[in-house]
């Protein structure tokens, strides 16, 4: 299958949309039906204590509150980078009670990178968020992760036959239309094979690692060495 960017419905919704809050909800089903926080296992990357992380495209996040949870790591930062402010004060809650701080920055994903100074977080993540990108995008956003961090760590949507019948069948959960529409274009714009890899800048001084993990899931980690 070749690569294949077609707009999704959720990034042009209203936040307070009634698709929209649905479709925020299923997205939750389907990150447990790929067990993609399971694969962002912070607690096996030796960060240091009390890091700061940024979790790019966050959304309202619920998912890196579960990353977070798993990992047992017992306080830090958590940068939250997303277009919108759509975090709960009960999700806000729930952090502080894991003695994270949480700060939400809604606003342009490539204007806040070229603010933050040079290796100054710990790690950064992102979930089904890279794929929303072209090729020469994500070389520009590659570049400046780089920069500004030793641990990078990705899920992404696998590429291939059976994560795309299974989008199709997406209905069958009680997923709405808009997870329906977004979850086959996901599928068409995800990755297969070291496609992230050949993107990542000055691979000399990294680990890299790319492959599938579970059914549907594209996991990428760079490392430097």
């Amino acid at each position: 299958m070749k690569r294949a960017l077609t707009r999704e419905l959720l990034d042009h919704l209203p936040p307070d949309a009634l698709e929209a809050i649905g479709s925020r909800a299923d997205l939750v089903k389907i990150n447990w039906l790929m067990g993609n926080a399971s694969f962002l296992q912070l607690n096996q990357i030796n960060l240091p204590g009390n890091p700061v992380i940024a979790d790019l495209g966050g959304g309202d996040g619920t998912f890196a509150l579960r990353v977070i949870e798993r990992s047992g790591v017992k306080s830090g930062t958590l940068l939250l980078v997303d277009q919108q402010n759509i975090v709960s004060q009960q999700t806000r809650s729930r952090f502080e009670k894991l003695s994270w701080k949480l700060e939400v920055h809604a606003t342009d994903l490539f204007f806040w990178l070229e603010q933050q100074g040079k290796n100054s977080l710990d790690a950064i993540f992102s979930n089904l968020f890279l794929h929303h990108f072209s090729e020469e995008r994500l070389l520009l956003l590659f570049e400046r992760v780089a920069t500004l961090t030793d641990r990078f760590l990705a899920c992404e949507p696998r590429r291939n036959r059976a994560g795309l019948i299974t989008a199709k069948l997406l209905g069958l959960i009680g997923c709405n239309s808009v997870t329906q529409h977004d979850a086959v274009a996901s599928v068409h714009a995800g990755f297969s094979g070291s496609e992230l890899s050949a993107l990542w800048p000055d691979c000399a001084g990294w680990k890299l690692r790319e492959r599938q993990a579970g059914f549907f899931t594209h996991s990428f980690q760079a490392f430097r060495t």
